[in-house]
């Protein structure tokens, strides 16, 4: 069984890659990609996603420092 230490760093170490592969990518597809899932979901009635996608409407810059936030 995995300590919340554990899944707290796997989901950290996941973050960091996901925002390296939108960083390296001019265009963000990724990004664009993440704002399509999300309003499928809302469109589904997932309502957690609501909130996701009220973050991906924010400019990549702030997306990314919120993402990483945890680091600090």
């Amino acid at each position: 069984m995995r300590t919340h230490q554990e899944i707290d760093r796997r989901s950290l170490e996941m973050v960091r890659r996901i925002v390296a592969k939108i960083d390296a990518d001019p265009e963000r597809r990724g990004l664009a990609h993440a704002k399509s899932v999300c309003n499928r979901w809302v469109a589904q009635g997932i309502v957690s996603a609501r909130e996701w996608l009220s973050l991906l409407e924010k400019p990549w810059e702030e997306i990314r420092a919120i993402l990483l936030e945890r680091e600090r």
